[in-house]
């Protein structure tokens, strides 16, 4: 079994939390509002321009909440479900051999992590956790989901780009020019996608049933090189915690 380091993604947790609390304030909000509208409206009154006015004031504020209700929901299950797939994708990963070492949330500074950084005999690898459900397909350079590009960001560049940050910093640790492969893994049974294990712009995209024999069948790394990297990022983390 693999060696884990780390803990889930603390930027995704942090989303979660946070619009968790929103929406309990929200929904406060919600029975406070209805509660005021519900004690003006029985009360005895032949204003009718008054009644009118807290009707349509009531409408007014209910839909607002109801649609931040809402937007802010969407948000939670989305930072639910990333958690969910993260540690999915974690237990996927310590089916490797010890001789393999994950880092798990991997951060550089107070910019986003790196969902997981794999570093074993076959090479250092940065893998990206996705929990997309849908047809995953390719056009114009990017990923697609169900025919439409993703909306929040080309993942394809992310998952690169958070690669060659790895590169970067392990250079600056080690002074060895040490290639770090990206990935990209969907770890939804419901996420279908047909890429095998050819690149997408230099970017390997899998389903989680393919994601070790991916790492399995990669090239062996220099041994010397694979040891330097392991060090410098088992010593990112000790110093972290």
């Amino acid at each position: 079994m693999a060696k884990i380091y780390g803990e889930e993604s603390e930027y995704i947790r942090e989303i979660k939390q946070n619009n968790f609390k929103s929406l309990i304030i929200l929904f406060l909000v919600y029975i406070v509002a209805s509660g005021i509208y519900f004690y003006a409206a029985t009360r005895d009154t032949e204003n009718l321009l008054l009644a009118l006015w807290l009707a349509i004031t009531f409408l007014v504020v209910i839909k607002i909440l109801i649609n931040l209700l809402e937007s802010k929901g969407q948000v939670f299950i989305a930072a639910k479900r990333g958690l969910d797939s993260e540690d999915d994708i974690a237990g996927e990963l310590a089916k490797l051999p010890d001789t393999y070492s994950i880092f798990r949330g991997f951060r550089f500074g107070k910019q986003g992590d790196v969902d997981f950084i794999v570093v074993g005999p076959a090479g250092v690898f940065a893998v990206e956790a996705k929990s997309h459900r849908g047809k995953i397909g390719f056009r114009d350079k990017g990923l697609t989901l169900r025919g439409a590009p993703f909306k929040e960001k080309n993942i394809l560049r992310q998952a690169f780009g958070e690669a060659m940050t790895v590169h970067d910093y392990l250079f600056g640790k080690t002074g060895k020019e040490i290639f770090v492969t990206p990935i990209i893994v969907f770890s939804s049974r419901f996420a279908s996608l047909r890429f095998g294990l050819r690149k997408m712009e230099n970017v390997h995209v899998v389903g989680m049933k393919w994601l070790l024999e991916l790492i399995s069948k990669s090239p062996l790394a220099q041994p010397e090189k694979i040891s330097a990297a392991e060090k410098a990022l088992r010593e990112h983390f000790e110093q972290s915690n």
